[in-house]
């Protein structure tokens, strides 16, 4: 019976198998591969998220938005609500989305960034419009004509 265990714990792969990739669940970052840390999420605990500077990328190489924290500033991976929605903070926003107040509106809402230098990451009917230090931006309508 032992030895059917054993043989059950190594086909399943319930040995160390090294340090994993963004989006891999973790504790601290020694589990997490070079260039990414250990970092909490609101909703799925702590996962590996890639580090990024914030002054020259300001949407990271897999649609997910760089994002400053106290520590250090990762390409995050996001919470779950939907661009539009209303918000409390960024990481409770879909990845590739930001919370902004526009305009002074009532509530903060969840909208795509955008890098201003490129405006990368709007739709066509969109402008990349800018919140907060260049490069950041968010995407809005564009104004009617």
């Amino acid at each position: 019976m032992r030895l059917c265990l054993l043989c059950l714990a190594l086909a399943l792969g319930c040995g160390d198998n090294g340090p994993g990739p963004a989006g891999d669940p973790c504790l601290t970052s020694v589990e997490c591969e070079d260039g990414t840390v250990c970092f909490p999420t609101q909703l799925r605990g702590r996962e590996c998220m890639a580090v990024c500077d914030p002054s020259t990328t300001r949407l990271c190489s897999d649609g997910s938005v760089c994002l400053p924290s106290t520590t250090t500033a990762v390409c995050y991976m996001g919470g779950e609500l939907a661009e539009g929605s209303v918000c409390g903070s960024s990481d409770a926003c879909a990845p590739g989305a930001v919370c902004v107040n526009v305009d002074g509106a009532a509530e903060s809402t969840c909208r795509r960034a955008c890098d201003r230098r490129t405006a990368n990451g709007c739709a066509l009917d969109q402008v990349c419009e800018p919140v907060g230090d260049e490069p950041a931006g968010v995407c809005l309508p564009a104004a009617s004509e």
